[in-house]
């Protein structure tokens, strides 16, 4: 009887510390076709309609889905700054804005508290040289349905879903999806 508190403890302080929730997220449907690496089987297909959005990013640069016709893959990290998995990520995002940003994958983080003002201490702790920015136009409406932060989407450059990632990842799972999604 014990072990089995013991293990129920583990399996709760591990979902805690995954990923920070809002609320209990709806049952998800099952992609459509299998996952063949680790990466992919902690992904989920998407089919939401294309994007459009301007906002202005925390350094005050115009941002928008217009921006997105010179990339080839788009990445929207949706994430909160009270949110410790969000923040111990951050590191690791920015190494894979350097490391793909050449390779045609364009990195946005976006905001679902506050204001972009908020994230500035964490910007400059990190070295952060992507775009923050809080949800603007239809992001607004997608970061309504995002359950968990952090919740990342990658899409086209058109705005088509690719894949959905709930949860924060190390650089080597973000660079195995991106290596795979990048044309």
């Amino acid at each position: 009887m014990m072990k089995r508190h013991i293990l129920l403890l583990f399996l709760c302080l591990l979902l805690l510390f995954t990923a920070c929730g809002k609320k209990a997220p709806p049952p998800v449907a099952t992609p459509t076709e299998q996952p063949e690496t680790s990466a992919q089987a902690t992904a989920q297909l998407t089919d939401k309609p294309t994007v459009a959005f301007t906002a202005q990013d925390a350094l005050g640069n115009t941002v928008s889905q217009e921006d997105w016709a010179d990339y080839s893959l788009i990445m929207l990290n949706f994430w909160a700054t009270w949110c410790p998995p969000c923040i111990r990520e951050l590191p690791e995002l920015q190494l894979l804005h350097e490391t793909y940003g050449e390779k045609g994958l364009l990195l946005l983080g976006v905001l679902t508290d506050g204001k972009t003002e908020d994230a500035l201490p964490l910007i400059e702790e990190f070295g952060l040289s992507y775009s923050i920015f809080t949800a603007e136009g239809d992001l607004k409406v997608r970061s309504r349905s995002v359950q968990a932060v952090p919740t990342t989407f990658f899409l086209t450059p058109s705005g088509e879903d690719l894949v959905k990632v709930v949860g924060s990842r190390d650089y080597e799972s973000w660079a195995e999806i991106v290596e795979e999604l990048l044309p």
